[in-house]
């Protein structure tokens, strides 16, 4: 069986979207043989789409689109939804949110299947575009990621102790929430905040104008965001949507303590693990921050039999072998 998977779809996507699709290549390897194709030559999200939408990809596999991007000539198609974050939060252009909408049902109407990483994706598919129900199914993410560094070594050592957010500055990720709670536990409590990404103007003045210590690293190696979660007190997540969080599965994985905001898909997938706070409430996360300074968290154990991309990989071999018998 061979899979042609549209490389630049995936480049031109988020991060997250990124790493899931590398963390599943060796496991799909092992049953078949992967081909990464060139779909578009545009880097511009919007041109790269239209020219993803006229590929013309091999016809003797399957096609797959790790994200909402596909072709209207391939058959055997299959596209992976991770969210619809873009569609709810990120796009203001009226005109632009009308063509990737279009596009989208374009993309869920051309597909065999299409497959949605958690069941809070799923649902959000089922209220914004009409899909049959044998053509949407659920492959849920991991919460156990095993390919980590296996002796993570502080590369960059805090000066004291320290909260981390893996964030990006989009509205969804919410980040104004823990720079007021951090803001208010500052004059108290001494720690840095470290922060992995980015942060819109208006956090970065709020920033510069608290009593906050912090960092900012806009981007860094596997082996160092290895080495801050795994030494850090609390990794914090503000999130009002997520496709899954894949920097929080990381985190359990290493046995470090998250909090997160309680929505949906962080129950769904971290209930157990996790130390929720309201998004209506900001003495909840600052309860949390004060208790991981006096290391008074229980830092999370994951079960053995958690699911891992290896997992992942199996299920969606599943389907690909059942949509080739069905031609």
């Amino acid at each position: 069986m061979k899979i042609y998977i549209s490389e630049t779809a995936m480049r031109r996507s988020s991060l997250g979207v990124r790493k899931y699709t590398l963390s599943l290549l060796p496991f799909l390897r092992i049953h078949a043989e992967v081909c990464l194709v060139t779909s578009s030559t545009s880097t511009h999200r919007l041109i790269g789409k239209l020219q993803d939408f006229f590929y013309i990809p091999p016809n003797d596999g399957i096609y797959w689109c790790p994200t909402l991007s596909c072709s209207l000539i391939a058959q055997n198609q299959i596209v992976t939804i991770h969210d619809l974050i873009s569609y709810e939060h990120r796009i203001q252009n009226r005109l632009i949110r009308l063509f990737y909408l279009l596009y989208a049902r374009l993309s869920i109407a051309r597909a065999t299947k299409v497959v949605a990483i958690s069941n809070e994706t799923k649902n959000k598919i089922r209220k914004y575009y009409k899909v049959r129900q044998d053509k949407l199914i659920t492959i849920k993410s991991p919460i156990r990621i095993t390919d980590w560094p296996t002796s993570p070594t502080c590369l960059l050592p805090p000066v004291q102790r320290y909260f981390l957010a893996i964030t990006n500055d989009l509205n969804h990720k919410n980040n104004g929430l823990a720079l007021e709670a951090l803001n208010d536990l500052a004059g108290a409590r001494s720690f840095e905040l470290i922060v992995v990404g980015k942060l819109s103007h208006s956090d970065l003045d709020f920033l510069n104008n608290s009593d906050i210590k912090y960092r900012i690293l806009s981007r860094v190696s596997d082996e160092l965001l290895c080495s801050l979660i795994s030494n850090t007190s609390l990794l914090i997540s503000t999130s009002l949507q997520e496709g899954h969080n894949l920097p929080l599965a990381e985190a359990i994985s290493l046995g470090v303590n998250i909090a997160c905001s309680d929505i949906p898909v962080h129950r769904e997938f971290y209930d157990g693990y996790a130390h929720f706070f309201s998004l209506d409430d900001k003495s909840e996360l600052i309860s949390i921050c004060c208790k991981a300074l006096r290391l008074e968290l229980i830092p999370p154990l994951l079960n053995q039999d958690e699911r891992t991309f290896a997992n992942v990989a199996t299920d969606y071999i599943r389907v690909f072998k059942q949509c080739l018998l069905s031609q």
